[in-house]
């Protein structure tokens, strides 16, 4: 599943890989780091990096990846709009081990690739809180946010720090999971209120990736992705990331792979629906062949009769 998101998110990656290189505050803040693959350029440039990761498991897998870079804080608490005990609902796969991604202080229906596991209770903090006392810094240059539909409440309680760039999940009403309690409307809105006009939505349904610029019409009901905002004082990056010649390239190597991705799914479509036709027409072989077995089963009792008998249903040999 970690294999399958990671190829799905690739233009996020190298979105930020792009980024970093024109933002101005070398700090970037990962809510929700579950191995760090957001955090790790970031690192990579000499950045600071502070992840936050309620997960043991997961910030294991983190430390053993990350550990040797100095910049890296990595952080228990989980983050919220309050500080305060919070219960965690958590995910398991289905035969019942721990999952990697969908715990969350969110309820949201269950998939085909996870269901529910217990609650339990973990600590929670606001960046707010983190700000006031001291222990992060408020201006940051990046803030990602990735908490399985908790993005909105961690957002309301980050009203203090000041960023150049921030990039929050979202997923639509009709996505497998229900509706969010983070829809990319009203952390669009929220975020516009404090500066943050100009966005990308990088969106995904099923093994397609589309691009939005700064409008959430159009983006599929079923789709899922990430939404990444520029604060009124960094348009030019904004602007200057849709005339990078990188950015084009990866937008490009993106529509290429999902037009790959499309043929492929027609020619699945194609192969299965011929499959079907040849399990039908096996069928009907089968079901003749069986009709042929029992008429040469009669013929074969026939012959078997005694001359005299045989000539009566051979009238021309008498």
């Amino acid at each position: 599943m970690s294999e399958t998101v990671d190829q799905l998110q690739w233009i996020e990656n190298a979105l930020h890989q792009i980024l970093l290189q024109g933002i101005a505050e070398h700090v970037m803040i990962d809510v929700g780091a579950h191995h760090g693959t957001s955090i790790e350029p970031f690192l990579n440039a000499g950045w600071r990096g502070i992840a936050f990761e309620p997960m043991e498991h997961n910030r294991q897998c983190m430390t053993e990846r990350l550990g040797q870079y100095p910049g890296l804080s990595i952080r228990p608490e989980a983050v919220s709009d309050r500080t305060s005990m919070k219960e965690l609902q958590t995910a398991l796969h289905i035969d019942g081990t721990l999952h990697e991604f969908h715990h969350s202080f969110e309820d949201f229906r269950t998939d085909p690739w996870h269901t529910k596991g217990p609650k339990v209770e973990i600590p929670a903090v606001s960046l707010d809180d983190l700000v006031q006392r001291g222990e992060i810094p408020q201006r940051v240059g990046f803030l990602k946010i990735d908490t399985e539909g908790h993005d909105l409440a961690v957002l309301r309680g980050a009203s203090q720090i000041e960023c150049e760039v921030v990039s929050v999940e979202f997923w639509n009403d009709e996505h497998a999971f229900g509706p969010s309690h983070s829809p990319a409307a009203a952390m669009q809105q929220l975020l516009k209120e404090r500066g943050f006009e100009q966005f990308i939505a990088v969106t995904h349904f099923l093994d397609q990736t589309e691009l939005f610029y700064s409008t959430l019409c159009g983006i599929r009901p079923k789709a899922w992705g990430n939404l990444i905002f520029f604060h009124e004082s960094r348009s030019d990056l904004y602007k200057m990331l849709r005339r990078d010649p990188n950015w084009k390239m990866v937008v490009h190597q993106s529509q290429t792979i999902g037009h790959l991705n499309t043929q492929l799914r027609e020619k699945q479509a194609v192969i299965e629906q011929l499959s079907v036709a040849a399990a039908e027409r096996l069928k009907v072989i089968e079901q003749l062949s069986d009709i042929a077995a029992e008429r040469l089963k009669v013929i074969e009792q026939r012959s078997g009769r005694s001359p005299r008998l045989a000539r009566r249903w051979l009238p021309w040999r008498s």
